[in-house]
């Protein structure tokens, strides 16, 4: 039987690995605004900076977690979007936010600790 998986997320269908969980994407990216304006130095975020890894990661959870209710212009984005894929669709704004917080919910469980035990290494 052949299963398509068309509309599952591009890492998923060619096995690439993705840049570590979402609390460490934000954290890496506060990092290198902060102190290296060049994301390019990114290496130094293993290399370095052991004592401030655990700050950002635990500032990056509670960026993430302000995001989990989507805005009103972001809910109407999502309408829009899908009433151009297809005019037919009635866009259920509740169903839209739940979906949003359950994406916010799992970036969070993702982490859930891990990182910012490996950043403090325990």
């Amino acid at each position: 039987m052949d299963v398509s998986h068309e509309n599952e997320p591009a890492s998923s269908r060619t096995g690439s690995p993705q840049l570590a969980n979402m609390v460490e994407r934000v954290a890496r990216a506060m990092f290198a605004h902060d102190q290296l304006s060049d994301e390019a130095k990114l290496d130094e975020w293993d290399a370095h900076w052991r004592g401030s890894r655990s700050l950002y990661l635990e500032l990056a959870q509670v960026a993430i977690a302000a995001m989990r209710e989507p805005t009103e212009a972001m809910l109407l984005a999502v309408g829009e979007s899908v009433q151009r894929f297809d005019p037919e669709t009635i866009v259920d704004y509740s169903v839209t936010a739940s979906f949003w917080a359950k994406m916010i919910d799992t970036a969070l469980a993702e982490d859930s600790g891990r990182a910012i035990l490996q950043a403090e290494g325990r």
